[in-house]
């Protein structure tokens, strides 16, 4: 948890709201202010005086309004004529809100503390979102974000919208962690077993989601994968890659009445 920084505050636009700005709002409050997305204090406006007072507070984050890119001012609008501010690695997806905050997060080192393959899935869900925003290409997750844009009390939809893309957030990081670990894992199982007489059999000693995916993904010789605990014994055909009902080879018949039998 990092040190609480300055007000909290932040401004972004009234009226229908998005993925992008509740993205770009959720990672400010995880990995720059420390604190719940409750804890913010954020005003949804765009009364010309108001956005003119909050730009130039350098304290204020601006969000997807005001018409104005600028880091170093906390200003951070898309909506204009910048032919850079798109992804260098993906130039056919420009930044929205979401791409230009995770850009100033990692300029701050706020994700120094991740391991590299975390903040590289954030970087591709911000890459996502963007791209779902500027209308390159529909982000799988969209609807389920635009369907709080109901209602006569906009603030306390977006309020709902927020708590959910930060629940969101939260839940993508713990599993890109534990799919990063359990992957190692696997990667050493699947060595263990290409020195073994059965290569086909990958033998884990603890319990993971989706191990028998992972073994098709790190293994083109198994066809069994086995978690082996003190009191438990889980077996699963290994599948085609990317298809987890089809498998490479069924389970013996006399395997699946083990547990009758037992």
């Amino acid at each position: 948890m990092q040190q609480l920084r300055k007000k909290q505050k932040i401004v972004t636009h009234s009226g229908n709201f998005h993925p992008d700005e509740l993205m770009a709002i959720s990672l400010l409050a995880k990995f720059y202010f420390g604190v719940e997305v409750s804890k913010l204090d954020i005003a949804r406006t765009r009364e010309p005086h108001i956005l003119s007072d909050a730009k130039q507070d350098n304290s204020v984050f601006v969000l997807d309004v005001g018409r104005d890119f600028d880091s170093h001012s906390l200003n951070f609008d898309h909506h204009q004529s910048d032919p850079n501010l798109i992804w260098k690695d993906s130039p056919e997806i420009p930044k929205s809100a979401c791409g230009l905050i995770f850009d100033w997060l990692q300029e701050k080192h706020c994700f120094d503390l991740l391991e590299q393959g975390v903040v590289d899935n954030i970087k591709k869900l911000s890459k996502e979102i963007d791209a779902g925003d500027n209308g390159v290409k529909d982000w799988e997750f969209y609807n389920s974000f635009n369907i709080y844009n109901y209602g006569e009390n906009e603030d306390l939809q977006f309020g709902k919208a927020l708590n959910a893309m930060s629940e969101f957030l939260n839940s993508y990081c713990y599993k890109s962690k534990m799919l990063i670990d359990n992957r190692k894992l696997v990667k050493e199982a699947v060595a263990k077993a290409e020195k073994s007489q059965n290569p086909e059999i990958v033998i884990l000693e603890e319990k993971m989601v989706d191990f028998a995916m992972l073994v098709a993904e790190e293994s083109e010789r198994a066809l069994y994968a086995v978690i082996k605990m003190d009191n438990e014994t889980l077996i699963q055909s290994v599948p085609i890659t990317q298809d987890r009902f089809a498998a490479r080879k069924l389970l013996p018949e006399e395997w699946l009445d083990f547990e009758k039998k037992g």
